[in-house]
């Protein structure tokens, strides 16, 4: 009788034990889980995130664009793609130094970002001192006037610029390209008539803005 007490109670240990592995197994897993979860959510952040500006990356602007031209695409908006450059920025680093030139641009892209944030626009670091916007739901005539209020942002930063031919403060010139979507796939097109029309603002003088609509025939 004795021998089956300690036989039931040696069985009912065993089972707790087991319980309590279980348990623990389980929470055990539950955790790594969700750590690896919350590690893999933010490696994703960090990789649509620019390390220097802090303010989205290429990448993320490629997945943000792509989404929202779709949707302008059905829905048939207009929206803009505006380029962004400083002015003379190779000789102010070389004037100042690529950490001077570092904390320009980290200045330079807070500014932008607060700006384009009030009108829940999108922009991204492209590369370089070179930054893309996307304007939704406008017309060619608001969006020469919000790309003119990001310049004029940046030049009320008073950043010194002594190796700037056209300033003694840092500027910036932009190209804008307006679309009301007609197929899907020719976003790469608005962006290239936007670097064209950067480029056409550079050549003007700089420290302005080139705006213009695209015309399906330009793709």
């Amino acid at each position: 009788m004795e021998a089956f007490s300690l036989i039931n109670e040696t069985k009912k240990s065993t089972n707790i034990l087991i319980t309590i592995t279980f348990f623990l197994t389980a929470l055990i897993i539950y955790f790594f889980i969700r750590v690896s979860l919350e590690l893999n959510h933010k490696l994703a952040e960090l990789s649509l995130m620019d390390e220097l500006t802090k303010i989205p990356n290429r990448r993320f602007f490629e997945l943000e664009s792509s989404n929202y031209w779709k949707k302008a695409y059905l829905e048939q908006r207009s929206f803009a793609i505006a380029m962004l450059d400083l002015d003379y920025f190779k000789q102010y680093n070389d004037r100042y130094g690529h950490q001077k030139g570092d904390f320009c641009l980290k200045q330079v892209a807070q500014v932008i970002y607060k700006s384009v944030g009030q009108h829940q626009d999108f922009v991204a670091r492209y590369g370089g001192e070179e930054f893309i916007l996307l304007l939704r739901n406008i017309n060619v005539t608001s969006a020469e006037e919000r790309i003119k209020k990001v310049l004029d942002e940046i030049r009320s930063l008073g950043i010194p610029h002594e190796g700037s031919q056209i300033s003694p403060i840092v500027t910036a010139s932009s190209g804008v390209c307006v679309a009301i979507p007609s197929e899907i796939k020719v976003l790469d097109h608005i962006i290239a008539q936007a670097d064209q029309n950067l480029y056409h603002a550079k050549a003007a003088g700089r420290n302005c803005v080139i705006v213009s609509h695209w015309d399906e025939k330009q793709g």
